[in-house]
């Protein structure tokens, strides 16, 4: 079965573009054929997809030669593509095309960034498995029990909600891909292999390996692991408070 997995949040600065490019990486060390694209307003880019050009035929299309599809959906487009899923019935169109959907959604320290899970759930329901994302920073601690304790943790724990732990990228690499006028998602995207990227990036991929089937289900087949993951695993559980 192929997969569709979908970003989407209205609040800015939530890491949906970086994330979805360490997805996107980890599927290329898998050898897995997959599409990373961004949805938004205006874009130029052939990697991109313009909001209005985005039908349910052009949606199927990039499956001619994927079996996953990553939709990275810009700030402001997440409700205008719910609306639209709602109300052309993709949910029925993707199950009658053999593709499951996937709704990993981002979440920051700021509980502005919670409000973004209760509206997928009201939009894909038990139609979708669900990833919360968890974008870490330095008050680890403070940010995790703002979570536990909010109403949108104690839905998620409803559908089963998969979590996933993403380091902090911390000032030292901020400083140097500063130098080099990239952010975090670009350097990501471009392969950059700087050593305290690399560093990062390595964690990262390791977070995402544990939760690799609520991510990718069948598309990411045991024949698909061709490559081992760079470097030593990082750990999967949750730092106690």
């Amino acid at each position: 079965m192929n997969k569709l997995i979908l970003l989407p949040s209205d609040v800015p600065a939530t890491g949906k573009s970086t994330l979805a490019r360490c997805l996107s990486r980890y599927l290329d060390l898998h050898d897995v054929p997959h599409r990373c694209l961004a949805v938004g307003e205006d874009t130029a880019s052939d990697q991109d997809i313009e909001f209005t050009h985005l039908q349910p035929q052009r949606l199927l299309s990039l499956f001619d030669t994927a079996s996953v599809v990553i939709l990275d959906l810009a700030t402001g487009c997440a409700s205008p593509f719910a609306r639209r899923f709602e109300a052309g019935d993709w949910a029925g169109l993707i199950a009658q095309h053999d593709i499951s959907l996937t709704v990993v959604l981002p979440v920051t320290a700021e509980p502005d960034s919670f409000e973004p899970v209760l509206e997928a759930v009201e939009t894909y329901a038990d139609g979708a498995e669900y990833v919360v994302a968890h974008l870490l920073s330095g008050c680890y601690d403070s940010e995790d029990r703002d979570w536990d304790r909010s109403y949108a943790a104690r839905v998620m724990d409803m559908f089963e909600t998969t979590e996933l732990y993403v380091p902090e990228a911390g000032a030292s690499l901020e400083a140097e891909l500063h130098m080099l006028h990239l952010d975090l998602a670009d350097a990501v995207a471009t392969h950059s292999e700087e050593p305290l990227l690399a560093n990062w990036l390595q964690n990262v991929l390791a977070q995402v390996d544990g939760v690799r089937r609520p991510l990718f289900g069948d598309a990411l087949q045991p024949t698909s692991i061709r490559r081992p993951l760079p470097g030593k695993r990082a750990r999967q559980t949750r730092v106690a408070a």
